[in-house]
């Protein structure tokens, strides 16, 4: 089956945009200290969007020989579904900018490497206490290559790959687990666990946190869980256009700190969400939504561009169902020093609840899972789960975003600190 075969008969039917994907997942896994198993998967999947006379059918399958039915299931759900009110048509032939999304480095690691990263970091954590024990341990690394092709002229080709390590540890009744992934291997697994290890370590002995309001300090996962949930999804253009987001008719005005800078760039080299194109086939780009505490920009695919008479950012998300608006590279930009010197309050190394929060509203109220007590940039001690209130508009008019950038998934923030945040322990 190859591509421009599957184009041709797909448009005998109406407009079709089709991408191809193929994944190779190479995964070692160590449970227990003990090695489990070392994996080698190969996926190939097809999606399919066929439109005909402004009603629209998607399709996707794993089954690449059974593509036939791939694209004439999207054809059938395209005759039986409802008009559109609006139908842009398709994107039409892109000048591509060269991204950096594949290493050499991580194609080369072979099986023997990966399987000592793994020995190495338990001896790694033995040496920090042998009573912590490893639930599990894994690294792997990925390689994908996507084609896509529309009915339009558009036929275009990327392929990036991705290193990634994660270690789960328990002492007592306390856990903790760290991942880092990239798209090079700038990273030290072995510092991983040592890490991880001295955090577990800490967590013995811990106190209520103070009652009341106190500053509170998110490190990266769970700043990156409160971005994910409330703030992406505000300025994606389709839920501004259906009025389902905060930000709704407030670009151009004040919405944060004023050193508060957000950029999405799908070009970032070796950025996580790095591609020459999105799912729609449109190049990506690099805007700022937040400059200097202003709203300056939304995100939008295709449809939601054209329905404003602009032209996409490259933030379509999927053709695997109705094409939808999300972020690339997510960059809340550094600006402050160590947010931790001379740091008074709740220091927050992970959280529960960060899905059920109000994307519209702002609102949060999740639990700190993993947290310390600091007072005056030292750590005092380990807290009891506590419940986190709050308002997370409210806190972008009041924050510091420190200088310990990361980036493990489309977001890439350093730590943030919020200010008066209501504790109930």
């Amino acid at each position: 089956m190859g591509p421009d075969k599957v184009l041709r008969f797909a448009s005998r039917f109406g407009e079709v945009e089709i991408a191809i994907t193929t994944m190779q997942l190479l995964n070692c896994n160590f449970e227990r200290k003990k090695f489990k198993n070392f994996s080698d998967i190969v996926t190939k999947s097809l999606s399919c969007r066929v439109s005909i006379s402004k009603k629209s059918g998607f399709s996707s399958t794993t089954n690449l020989e059974r593509w036939k039915d791939c694209v004439e299931r999207a054809v059938k759900i395209a005759e039986t579904s409802k008009e559109e009110d609006f139908y842009p048509g398709l994107p039409g032939k892109q000048n591509y900018k060269e991204v950096k999304n594949f290493s050499n480095r991580i194609e080369k690691l072979k099986e023997k490497e990966m399987i000592d990263f793994c020995k190495d970091g338990i001896e790694i954590v033995e040496d920090v206490s042998k009573r912590i024990k490893i639930p599990k341990i894994s690294i792997f690394k990925s390689q994908s290559q996507v084609t896509f092709l529309n009915s339009n002229g558009i036929r275009v080709e990327d392929e990036g790959n991705m290193f990634g390590f994660e270690i789960s540890l328990t002492l007592g009744k306390n856990s903790f687990s760290e991942f880092k992934c990239s798209r090079e291997i700038d990273f030290d697994p072995l510092e991983v666990c040592r890490g991880a290890a001295e955090v577990v370590s800490k967590l013995r002995g811990k106190r209520r946190a103070p009652s009341g309001k106190c500053d509170v300090i998110f490190e990266y996962f769970p700043a990156t869980g409160l971005v994910s949930n409330i703030l992406i999804p505000s300025i994606c253009a389709d839920n501004v256009q259906k009025r389902r987001s905060f930000f709704y008719g407030k670009i151009g005005t004040r919405v944060a700190e004023e050193g508060l800078n957000i950029i999405d760039d799908g070009t970032f080299p070796g950025g996580f969400a790095t591609a020459k194109f999105d799912a729609e086939g449109v190049k990506t780009t690099k805007k700022f939504v937040i400059k200097n505490g202003i709203l300056k920009n939304f995100l939008y695919d295709f449809y939601t561009a054209k329905k404003e008479g602009r032209e996409s950012t490259g933030n379509c998300s999927s053709l695997a169902r109705k094409p939808a608006v999300w972020a690339t590279n997510f960059i809340i930009q550094s600006w402050k020093d160590d947010v931790k010197e001379n740091f008074t309050g709740i220091l927050v190394k992970s959280i529960g609840g960060a899905h059920m929060v109000n994307p519209l509203s702002g609102d949060f109220s999740i639990s700190v899972d993993v947290g310390f007590y600091y007072e005056r940039g030292e750590m005092k001690y380990p807290v009891k789960s506590c419940m986190l209130v709050g308002n997370l508009f409210e806190c972008l008019k009041n924050l510091e975003v420190g200088n310990d950038s990361r980036q493990d998934s489309e977001v890439m923030t350093p730590s943030l600190k919020f200010k008066n945040l209501k504790i109930l322990s």
